[in-house]
């Protein structure tokens, strides 16, 4: 049989909650346990919205999910879990598969896991580290493996940027209502691969807003009701990062202030648009350090457009 992965839609909460608590109790657990730890295995409609639930799906049943949520630098999985009947076929391989291109394609250096005692092997079998162990959110006495899986060495998949173009449009268009909201007058640039008219991406989709010096605080305070933070330990006075890895396409937002050092976004995207060449070999730099993973693509292509910036 074919397996489908996709995205979870609201209507299947019930159905998740409940193939959760059979997975649970797969390993054994008495009625007083899985009782305990009814509310933490129930999936609720805001997860849906805020964490990235995704589906394996069999001849139209679902077989087996996960979510992740949190954003760069670091994830967390919040769900994973296959139906008991088909736990040892290789669903769970392939959504942790999926799972882990997902990571890559938002940017996360790792993902944090918080396992089931019974489970650790798997994501141990998988590559993650036991790095100590958590409170149970369900049994105050109990404490859970904690373990982190780095995303540094897994390989990126870069796709054409014209298969994302509906899905790109449809983000950029979704982002400029609520802007209209949220911070009235800020002009959304379309920039990095997505904003090219050809080329390879690992499938988001990146926007520069820029604003005065006086309006900067105001605006990032305003975003960060809304979006998560981005890498902080790069933001300064003029440069704030956010994100959103929710929707369709995952969505990066990169604010400076006009004029300042931080504010070249639109020189590179431009420089890059009137040229194919540079556009070449930014993407053979991309295929050369794709399958080396996260650490030495991003590397890669930070030393390129940081000799494009200065030449």
């Amino acid at each position: 049989m074919t397996i489908a992965i996709r995205r979870a839609v609201p209507g299947e909460c019930e159905a998740l909650s409940a193939l959760a608590l059979r997975s649970k109790a797969h390993w054994g657990y008495d009625a007083n346990f899985l009782a305990a730890c009814r509310a933490e295995l129930t999936v609720e409609p805001d997860d849906i919205q805020h964490l990235r639930v995704t589906v394996a799906e069999e001849s139209g049943e679902i077989v087996g999910f996960y979510a992740l949520g949190g954003g760069a630098p670091e994830g967390e999985l919040f769900f994973f879990f296959v139906e008991p009947a088909r736990i040892g076929t290789g669903i769970g391989t392939r959504l942790w598969q999926d799972c882990r291109a997902t990571a890559a394609r938002i940017g996360l250096s790792r993902i944090r896991i918080e396992s089931d005692p019974f489970a650790e092997g798997f994501y141990t079998g998988m590559g993650a580290t036991r790095v100590g162990d958590a409170q149970s959110q369900s049994i105050p006495e109990r404490r859970l493996p904690l373990l982190s899986f780095d995303m540094g060495e897994v390989p990126i998949e870069l796709c054409p940027a014209e298969d994302l173009a509906s899905d790109i449009d449809a983000v950029l268009a979704d982002l400029r209502r609520e802007l209209a909201v949220l911070a009235p007058g800020v002009e959304v640039e379309h920039i990095g691969a997505t904003a090219m008219p050809d080329g390879l991406t690992k499938g988001d989709v990146d926007v520069n807003l820029r604003v005065d010096a006086d309006r900067f605080d105001q605006v990032v305070a305003a975003l960060s009701t809304r979006f998560d933070v981005a890498q902080s330990q790069n933001w300064t006075e003029t440069y704030a990062s956010f994100s959103d890895t929710c929707r369709g396409v995952p969505l990066g937002i990169q604010m400076t202030v006009e004029g300042s050092e931080d504010d070249f976004l639109l020189t590179l995207r431009d420089l890059m648009r009137a040229d194919p060449e540079l556009r070449h070999q930014y993407d053979a730099i991309k295929e050369a350090n794709a399958p080396a993973g996260r650490d030495a693509y991003w590397r890669a292509k930070d030393d390129f457009l940081r000799r494009l910036r200065n030449r």
